[in-house]
């Protein structure tokens, strides 16, 4: 019989559309500069900039690791199956956003674009921190459902972006623990 919470297949695609739905959803109705036009889950480290029409929000997931203390990596202890508890996802969310560049001629950006753009980088970054807080503590707290329940999470720092090709904006950096089924019996 399973924990609940436990890693299985697909349970952690669910988890991670669900997650970059949602903060699109609030970002469509709370930021300053409105939805973004694009969303997606990348299978990879990199997300590509290459058709974020002004608007991409990406949820990554670089890396996967055990646990027996999360979110301590405790993967490359010499131990057996079933002393480390914990399947962990590092995940990040990343938003770009056209920003200001220079001008036909050449000039800079007025300062006044400038700073427009660090507000709408703000506050959507406060926005994708609040949604995901409550959108992970919902997955921790509530029963069991359809893969969405989680063993453990949190939230950790975000970084900024850019600016390059026109665009720039913020990765706000996330862990995601399932019980880990080691296929002891239990």
């Amino acid at each position: 019989m399973s924990t609940p919470g436990t890693y299985t297949v697909g349970c952690e695609y669910l988890v991670a559309s669900n997650i970059v739905t949602g903060v699109a959803s609030a970002l469509a109705t709370q930021s300053l500069a409105g939805a973004v036009n694009r969303t997606v889950v990348v299978p990879g480290v990199q997300v590509a900039w290459d058709n974020c029409d002004c608007g991409q929000l990406a949820l990554v997931v670089p890396r996967h690791y055990t646990s027996r203390d999360f979110p301590i990596d405790t993967s490359t202890l010499k131990t057996g199956n079933c002393d480390n508890t914990y399947v962990v996802a590092d995940m990040y969310l990343s938003l770009v956003r056209c920003v200001p560049g220079p001008d036909e001629d050449g000039n800079p950006p007025t300062v006044t674009d400038l700073n427009r753009a660090a507000e709408v980088s703000f506050g959507d970054m406060w926005i994708m921190r609040q949604t995901l807080t409550c959108l992970l503590r919902t997955y921790y707290e509530s029963p069991p459902v359809a893969g969405l329940r989680i063993a453990e999470w949190l939230v950790t720092d975000d970084v900024g972006l850019g600016a390059l090709g026109g665009c720039a904006g913020r990765e706000l950096h996330f862990k995601v623990a399932w019980w880990a089924d080691c296929g002891c019996g239990d």
